[in-house]
């Protein structure tokens, strides 16, 4: 777990809700990479001195989360690893379910369901079947199923594939496809084990037209074959250093607007959710490219689940 700005109230929910895990052979590793914190520190300090099993250790300037994780990583002895996020919230049987899904299934990294958290209300999160091997994989290729803080993995996967890379805000979605190309095997259990914090300054929200380019130029990557070790990753972020605010503009507005459509969708207002299509595909191109994009996933990832045999 790293930690940067979280409110107490998060983070001592996050905290507590792993050392109260079922699953109690457990090391903590909590890096904070905002020396500056003074507010953080203490509470991390406090949890670390009422139990052995946290290893607290405090960055002498901010690494951001690539080199956090990375060198939180490297001190790590332990066989297995899991990640956590210092304002989301484990099931009690998270650890547990998940080491008992990877020796199972002989697996060497897995994941869970999520349900999120938004304005400190519980929302439910994508409805995903058990993936399992070449399933798991397959989906892959037209969205990122792997949550990152509900990781589970074999220290050996991070070892071999050296950390993290600094593809900004996509680092996860490299390291699994990674871990694919490198022949790991990999599985999604379906159970909700964790609720996913959504901020409204997160990085999936303020960087998330930055995000969306390369997770669709990683993806489109994977799906041709090619190794994503080939990828210019200096050369990959630099096409993003100038911010194109025009481009920001019309994306936050069209995803927005998929947004709306999509809610709208759910709780059935059809008549809206046409006019939403309608407005979309005759003002804004970047809609219909997202639109259009989604759908043609969602519809890919429908049929690999309905070709999914229920595992038991």
């Amino acid at each position: 777990m790293t930690a940067y700005n979280e409110k107490e109230e998060w983070i001592r929910k996050s905290i507590e809700s792993v050392l109260q895990q079922t699953y109690e052979n457990l090391h903590i590793y909590i890096l904070l990479d905002n020396p500056e914190n003074n507010q953080l520190k203490k509470i991390i300090e406090e949890y670390a001195a009422a139990d052995l099993r946290i290893t607290f250790i405090i960055n002498e300037q901010n690494m951001g989360l690539v080199g956090a994780l990375n060198k939180l990583i490297s001190v790590v002895e332990e066989k297995y690893v899991a990640r956590m996020d210092a304002d989301d919230i484990c099931d009690k049987d998270r650890i547990a379910k998940e080491m008992q899904f990877l020796e199972k299934y002989n697996l060497d990294f897995v994941m869970c369901g999520i349900d999120f958290i938004r304005d400190e209300k519980r929302e439910n999160g994508p409805s995903v079947p058990t993936l399992i091997g070449e399933r798991f994989n397959e989906c892959e290729k037209y969205g990122n199923f792997a949550t990152h803080p509900t990781w589970l993995l074999k220290k050996e996967v991070y070892d071999r594939l050296e950390g993290y890379r600094d593809v900004k805000y996509c680092e996860d979605y490299d390291f699994v496809l990674r871990a694919i190309q490198a022949g790991f095997n990999c599985g999604r259990l379906e159970d909700v084990l964790l609720l996913y914090r959504v901020r409204s300054s997160g990085i999936s929200v303020s960087y998330a037209y930055e995000q969306f380019e390369k997770a669709d130029l990683l993806r489109e990557c994977y799906k041709s074959g090619r190794d994503l070790l080939e990828i210019d990753i200096d050369d990959l972020n630099s096409k993003f250093d100038e911010d194109n605010e025009t481009i920001k503009e019309k994306f936050d507005k069209a995803k927005l607007k998929l947004d709306k459509f999509a809610g709208n969708l759910y709780e059935h207002k059809l008549v809206s959710c046409i006019g939403i299509v309608i407005t979309g595909f005759l003002f804004s191109s970047m809609f219909r490219k997202l639109f259009i994009d989604t759908f043609k996933n969602n519809m890919a990832t429908r049929r690999i689940f309905s070709d999914t045999e229920e595992v038991k």
